[in-house]
């Protein structure tokens, strides 16, 4: 027995425990069966070997099983003379108003949360259940105005950090959908670290060790295996897993609306298990059964019941129409009506006939209405509620409270370990995500292939004509820079919700998360510099020297049951297509006024940029004196075609991916044709993109003193008001083409390095290679930027000095850059034919394509 306690409570007894790896047996082996079982370092056990543990030895049936091991638990620390620690919660007219709606969330709220007594919170919706959870937990937004006090064991919200005491479930579920259940909640019991579980825990092997107290071996080894900090695998996941039903799907991925993961009820769950997975003894839960069944809502609240009852957690829950089993399990109730609690006491009082007031009661009464005042006045008149009174009145005293039972630091881990455990998570991300980068630098290989055959080192000639060709060749590149990290951008703000849920609840602060993710990014781009030198540095020409080179149960299910036969319906869609049309353009109507998010900004955008540019341009439209003069119009136009094209082709691409999943449940469900969406959205852009090209032309136009005729401003308005619908509209192409936002942006992204390269800037149209003219001819850029051109300068005869010698504007635009003047209408021709292209191309992709995996 010496020998028995000496390897138990030695130098390692916080991580050695007699664990039997081969026989799994009846749960929980008597005391002298230690001496047949093997020293085992908790930290170092393996996946199969926690799995195995908690399924035979811990929890066979759920809830005898857990409340056996809690009872083991709490009598092996009662029994060396050490108490868990207790958390009374005490609400002291605390109320709750938005100071700028001017609305009443919470009116002077009292009342106490017992340790030791599971508490129910119920109210219609809209009373005031989530202000108030969110307020026991700290978790109020800041810009509300709270008055009243709450008290954590006398101690003030000012005193300690009431985030990490207590933890609040919301109802809302946010999880990385790339991520699997089991790794959800590695990650959030690694970063919620294991609170005062270590000291409890080596405090109570060393008074063991002083008593000669041998210790159950698998209740020694579950105590030892979730007081270990910093571990990447808890045995805690496991048990949790069991106890919340989800240890079938604990190795699938959440996933999201267009990733088949797991279901809704499953997601509620999980959001249950990533919170209580931690240390804190104070639990708020709210609405906590949305999505699940009465018998696995009954049976996660009766674990629940257990960890109150016996462990002596604090532990308040919100719940909508519990089951009378359900219901039974709680000690007390919590009445909200109207922002205000009507009652507070045991559950027992609710459903009794005793000194009730209600009409139904008194049955020789008239009916009458009892108000929610009138309640509060008669529950307080009630000897629950005078008793609650009677404590609100007596301060609750500190010195008697345990001292780990409310936190003082912000954050459980270390710095480092912090760090260390988001730089696990974010390359976990990065390999699931691995085909994004494959995709992104297969790319980056194909841009460079083309820029690199369009700038040859074959055009060297040694000039001042060529040697601009390698400063636009350079440009080109910080451009293709520039447009890099659309695609980084799209996969980052799709996280944003999760990382300010995890972040608010303090599991881990903002650096932590956002210095591991630019980490691993450095290596990517060092790769994709390398292949963008490699192929093009020597090709193009900047230095020739050669040592500066260097996938049938699907298949079975989706097929019909022989002999049967498709179902027969008079019509397809329930309107006529004129009704169809009417009711979906009257819808984007409605989106498209209450998204100021996108409407406003681009329109703000417009016109911030319009008077910049105005500014940059001002009065030089007439004041064309020489080569250099021209080509600072011609590039300010080149640069606003490119900046206001990808800022309207960037914003419509996330707004009608949301739509999308939208078009498919309702298309679907046989509400409309596929036509009679695409043609409303194509119709909705329309005015949206007239204002757009309006603004820009009624302030650039007078700033830049363009020559005044009719026809030259509605070709300059033309040009502009065709260029953002045919942006637009290839925007949503990418979309219909593409199954996610982050495959649409990453394609966009190339897209955009073309339309920047063929546009006939960086290299005028007769100076492009013979095998890429094509490319220039059906660039919408281009044709942009000789409708404006042409338009403004194209019979203009005025002489400007070209190298030395004079030359008119006219004849310089067509010797230089190719454009004429009497080619206008056929210009204006293509500037309207690209819009009707695009829009056609959506409703056609938009109709036969269908990325949903669900």
């Amino acid at each position: 027995m010496d020998q028995i306690l000496e390897e138990i409570g030695g130098r390692n007894g916080i991580s050695s425990s007699f664990h039997d790896q081969q026989q799994h047996t009846s749960s929980f082996r008597n005391a002298a069966a230690a001496a047949s079982k093997k020293l085992t370092d908790v930290t170092k056990l393996r996946a199969l070997e926690r799995h195995v543990f908690v399924e035979e030895k811990l929890v066979t049936k759920i809830e005898d099983n857990n409340r056996l091991l809690l009872q083991k638990l709490k009598e092996r620390i009662q029994k060396v003379d050490l108490e868990l620690p207790t958390v009374q919660v005490m609400i002291n007219t605390i109320g709750c108003k938005s100071e700028v709606n001017k609305i009443k969330l919470l009116k002077a709220v009292n009342g106490i949360i017992e340790p030791s007594r599971l508490t129910l919170l119920l109210g219609s919706p809209g009373c005031g259940k989530t202000t108030l959870l969110q307020a026991l937990a700290g978790k109020l937004n800041q810009s509300l105005q709270v008055t009243g006090e709450i008290s954590y064991n006398g101690y003030k919200f000012n005193e300690f950090v009431p985030q990490t005491t207590s933890t609040y479930i919301s109802k809302n579920d946010l999880h990385i959908s790339e991520m699997t259940v089991r790794e959800t909640l590695d990650f959030s019991a690694r970063c919620q670290g294991i609170g005062s579980r270590g000291e409890i825990m080596k405090e109570v092997s060393r008074r063991e060790k002083q008593a000669g107290i041998i210790p159950e071996a698998d209740l020694d080894t579950y105590m030892k295996a979730i007081s270990v900090q910093g571990l990447k695998r808890s045995l805690q996941t496991e048990y949790l897993l069991k106890i919340l039903g989800l240890d079938i799907c604990a190795d699938t991925i959440v996933g999201d609306a267009m990733n088949r993961g797991i279901s809704g009820g499953q997601k509620r769950r999980l959001t249950t298990g990533e919170m209580i997975i931690g240390p804190t003894r104070v639990l708020f839960m709210d609405e906590i059964s949305n999505g699940l069944d009465s018998s696995t809502t009954f049976q996660i609240v009766t674990c629940l019941q257990q960890s109150a009852h016996i462990t002596d957690s604090t532990i308040l829950v919100s719940l909508l129409q519990p089951a009378p089993e359900t219901f039974n399990l709680f000690d007390d109730i919590i009445l909200m009506a109207e922002r205000k609690i009507v009652y507070q006491g045991p559950r027992s009082n609710v459903v009794s006939k005793k000194d009730q007031a209600q009409y139904w009661y008194h049955r020789h009464l008239p009916y009458s209405y009892v108000s929610v005042d009138m309640f509060i006045d008669e529950f307080k008149e009630f000897h629950v509620g005078q008793k609650l009174d009677d404590r609100l009145s007596r301060p609750f005293n500190k010195s008697e409270c345990h001292k780990n039972s409310v936190s003082f630091n912000i954050y459980s881990l270390s710095k480092w370990e912090l760090f260390k455990a988001c730089l696990s998570r974010e390359w976990l991300l990065m390999k699931r995500n691995s085909v994004f980068h494959v995709v992104k630098s297969a790319q980056l290989v194909v841009n460079a292939l083309i820029t690199m055959s369009v700038f040859i080192h074959g055009q060297n000639k040694t000039d001042s004509i060529h040697a601009n060709y390698y400063m636009d060749s350079l440009f080109y590149v910080l451009v293709r820079l520039l447009t890099n990290g659309f695609s980084e951008l799209s996969l980052m703000v799709t996280r944003f919700p999760i990382l300010y849920k995890q972040r608010d609840f303090y599991f881990y602060p903002a650096w932590a998360c956002s210095i591991p993710s630019i980490i691993l990014k450095v290596p990517f781009e060092l790769l994709d510099a390398f292949l963008w030198t490699a192929l093009t540095y020597y090709v193009i020409g900047y230095s020739p020297e050669p040592e500066r080179k260097n996938k049938d149960l699907v298949k079975e299910l989706s097929l019909p049951a022989q002999g049967s036969r498709d179902l027969c319906f008079s019509a397809r869609f329930p309107q006529n297509g004129w009704e169809q049309f009417k009711a979906c353009l009257w819808k984007q109507q409605l989106t498209y006024w209450r998204s100021p998010k996108y409407n406003l900004v681009r329109l703000a955008l417009i016109t911030i940029s319009s008077v910049i540019f105005g500014a940059l341009l001002w009065r030089k439209g007439q004041k064309i004196d020489d080569e250099q003069d021209f080509l600072i119009v011609l590039g300010a136009m080149y640069i606003f075609v490119q900046i206001m094209g990808i800022s309207n082709n960037s914003s419509v691409i996330p707004f009608i991916t949301t739509e999308r999943t939208i078009i498919y449940r309702e298309r679907f469900a046989g509400m409309y044709s596929s036509w009679a969406y695409s043609s409303a959205q194509v119709i909705i852009e329309i005015p949206y993109s007239f204002l757009q090209a309006l603004l820009f032309s009624t302030i650039t136009y007078p700033a830049i003193n363009f020559y005044w005729s009719a026809h030259k401003v509605f070709l300059y308005f033309y040009t502009i008001f065709c260029t953002m619908l045919f942006f637009n509209y290839f925007g949503m192409l990418l979309v219909a083409l593409t199954p996610t936002y982050q495959v649409a942006s990453i394609f966009a992204s190339f897209c955009y390095t073309m339309l920047n390269l063929f546009a006939g800037f960086l290299i005028p149209g007769p100076k492009i290679p013979k095998w890429w003219i094509w490319a220039y001819w059906i660039c919408p850029t281009a044709w942009s930027l000789k409708g404006f051109i042409t338009s403004q300068y194209g019979d203009i005869k005025r002489e400007i000095l070209v190298h030395g010698e004079p030359i008119a504007i006219s004849v310089f635009l067509e010797s230089n850059y190719g454009y004429q003047y009497h080619d206008l209408p056929v210009v204006a021709t293509v500037l309207l034919a690209f819009p009707f292209f695009f829009a056609a191309a959506f409703a056609y992709a938009i109709s036969k394509m269908n990325f949903q995996k669900r």
